[in-house]
């Protein structure tokens, strides 16, 4: 069984929200407990905190994270990941060459690993997603397998049309109007995929027209002929909190005080 590696891209500059104080993957959503000098009491939780913990649950111990020059506030925050179970490092894009670019800078160290991709300013239901996304993944040894949830708002999101053997037959970027109901949140991929995305990279580069989305890495692919599948979450949900509007109902959705697990130690 391959090795499960997290992939988070957070290279952006989050204009959406701007001015942040930090980088918007560690604006506060809720709270949770933690170790802080020895003792265990309730901060703020960011919101890029829901994905580290979403991609532990499905079982990746590395997690590579591509940031740019100006968000070293990342990388304090974080560390090297030991306090969420995780071993954390870091990738610097050095420009803004689009988001198959940047996840193309892990390819060095990812070896035979299965990538588990997601987004840092989104919160994920169910919990364990990605637990549920591998199982359909290696069940129907899939290149790439997207996880689909549904929206109301097609023209924010990359919009998904598959077939009925819950292939992919294209990926639609915030289309004005659309019949589509899912759009893809995240992803689980191989090493097949790894190494097609380096090429697709190297050969868009040769014939730049505009900044290259990760749904046309997915549909070159399937058009290429890798097995690009589906996995449904219909009733799951996909907060993304990238704009003012969507800060202030994920605060006031999570501002509740959560209880802390039995099994927690306590401090001194």
């Amino acid at each position: 069984m391959n090795e499960l590696v997290g992939l988070i891209p957070a290279a952006g500059a989050g204009t959406r929200v701007a001015p942040l104080p930090s980088s918007k993957e560690l604006f506060p959503i809720g709270f949770r407990y933690r170790d802080v000098n020895g003792v265990r009491r309730l901060s703020p939780k960011v919101v890029s905190e829901y994905l580290v913990e979403a991609l532990a649950t499905g079982g990746a111990r590395r997690i590579f994270m591509i940031v740019n020059a100006g968000k070293s506030d990342i990388l304090r925050f974080y560390g090297d990941g030991h306090a969420h179970g995780v071993s954390m490092a870091y990738l610097v894009q050095e420009q803004a060459t689009g988001m198959p670019a940047a996840l193309d800078l892990a390819r060095p160290w990812l070896g035979g690993a299965t990538v588990l991709f997601g987004m840092p300013d989104t919160i994920l239901e169910p919990e364990d997603c990605f637990r549920h996304l591998l199982e359909t993944h290696r069940e129907r040894q899939a290149d790439v397998t997207l996880g689909l949830f549904r929206t109301e708002e097609p023209w924010r999101f990359g919009m998904v049309e598959e077939d009925g053997n819950a292939c992919l037959v294209r990926c639609v970027d915030k289309p004005k109007e659309s019949r589509l109901e899912y759009m893809w949140g995240i992803a689980a991929w191989g090493p097949s995929f790894t190494e097609f995305l380096g090429r697709f990279c190297s050969e868009s580069s040769l014939r730049p027209s505009r900044e290259l989305l990760l749904g046309d890495a997915f549909n070159a692919a399937a058009e290429r002929g890798l097995r690009v599948l589906c996995h449904r979450f219909a009733e799951g949900s996909y907060l993304d909190v990238g704009s003012p509007d969507d800060l202030l109902a994920a605060s006031m959705r999570f501002c509740h005080h959560p209880e802390e697990p039995s099994s927690a130690p306590t401090g001194e």
